[in-house]
Parts: structure tokens; sequence; C-alpha cells
């Protein structure tokens, strides 16, 4: 079939330069490339809920590099059993992988994703000898609808050697599950703090897959 003429094209055009650079989303904290949504985690500070704890920005700059812009969200319970919960707004419906960048301490505690009040995953233990940005957490992929869903964080208790129940998030990620398919990435996901398109190139034999956060 595909000697006849005219031949099919079988690959999808490639998108104009424009619509392939990453763009901020106005007060959201949300930069939007093909393929996903990073949300940065401080630029939730004052608009996301809280029970058990305070919810400030702070600043990672003495803790070394690699934190996005240089700050993190920084929840500080008592104790286990707290939450908070902030808003995201999914662009369209489909396949989503759903991820988070957190900090490890030795004063943080273990946190569990629910997304429109159902458990996601497993759980992230927080817990670290010394402060230290941790590998992405890949909570796991669900169908979401266009439009706005409930993430909340729960502190459902703390490692043994832990003092305490913080939790610091960097950021969290909607990647579509389509994208990594397709483009054959891992779970690696390389991104700039500043926005600038990054090259994940995990996958052998390919050039990178631009995602761009």
């Amino acid at each position: 079939w595909y000697q006849a003429e005219p031949h099919k094209d079988l690959m999808e055009p490639m998108p104009s330069a424009d619509e392939r650079m990453p763009r901020l989303v106005a007060e959201t904290g949300a930069r939007v490339a093909p393929g996903g949504v990073f949300i940065e985690g401080e630029s939730w500070v004052g608009q996301a809920k809280a029970e058990g704890g305070d919810l400030t920005a702070q600043d990672t700059g003495t803790f070394g590099d690699g934190w996005s812009g240089s700050s993190q969200l920084f929840f500080t319970p008592k104790a286990a059993a707290t939450w908070f919960e902030a808003e995201i707004e999914v662009p369209e419906e489909k396949e989503w992988t759903l991820s988070g960048q957190f900090t490890r301490a030795a004063d943080y505690g273990i946190v569990r994703l629910l997304v429109d009040g159902n458990s996601l995953g497993s759980a992230f233990d927080g817990f670290a000898h010394s402060v230290t940005l941790a590998p992405r957490h890949v909570f796991g992929r669900l169908r979401l609808a266009a439009g706005k869903h409930a993430l909340r964080f729960e502190v459902t208790g703390k490692n043994n050697a832990s003092t305490g129940c913080f939790v610091g998030l960097d950021g969290v990620t909607l990647l579509s599950a389509r994208h990594l398919e397709t483009e054959g990435a891992t779970d690696t996901l390389i991104r700039s703090s500043q926005g600038t398109l990054a090259s994940d190139v995990s996958s052998p034999g390919r050039t990178g897959t631009l995602l761009g956060f």
C-alpha cells in the first residue's frame, strides 16, 4: 500500500517554533510546553489550604544548586495526619503522569498524594541525614478532565530516624502519558529552572526529547 501514489504522510507536522517554546501561565507559577506542565511549589503560598501547619516560601540558596527558582514550598506541621491542598489547571483531557520534586532533610516526614480525594501511587519519605533535593518522585498515571483538580499532600507519618514531619516541595510536574510513550522518555525529567528548553537524552539512540520546563 505504501508504494501507491500519493504516499501517505506518516509523520505529524512539527509545531511552529513559537508553539514549541515554553510559556509562563500568568499568576499560576506554571510553565507549559508541549507534553506537560511544571508548577512551582512556592507559587501556592497564599493560595493553598493547610491543616495543622504553616505554608511558606523558603529560600533554598543555602542548600546548594538544583532547586527551581532557588525556593520551595515549606510545610511545617508539628505532627502527622496534617495536610495542604492546592488546585491545578489541567489544559486538556487525557492520560497524565504526575510527579513531585521534593526536598529531603533530617526533620522531614512521609507524604502521600490525593488527587480529587483519591490516593495516587506510593508515599514519599522525606528523611535524609542532610538537606538534599531528591530525585523526582513519580506518583503515577491517571486520566484527568480539562479544568481544575485538587492535589492534597497528606503527612502520614515519619521515618523512625526523622525528628519531624516537615515537607519541602520544589514543584509538581504533569507530563502527558502519551508524550512519554511516543517519545520514549523515561522517568528522568531534565528541566530548566528558567523555563528554557531542556533535553532528555535518557533513551539510547535518540537525540533527545525537548520538554522545556
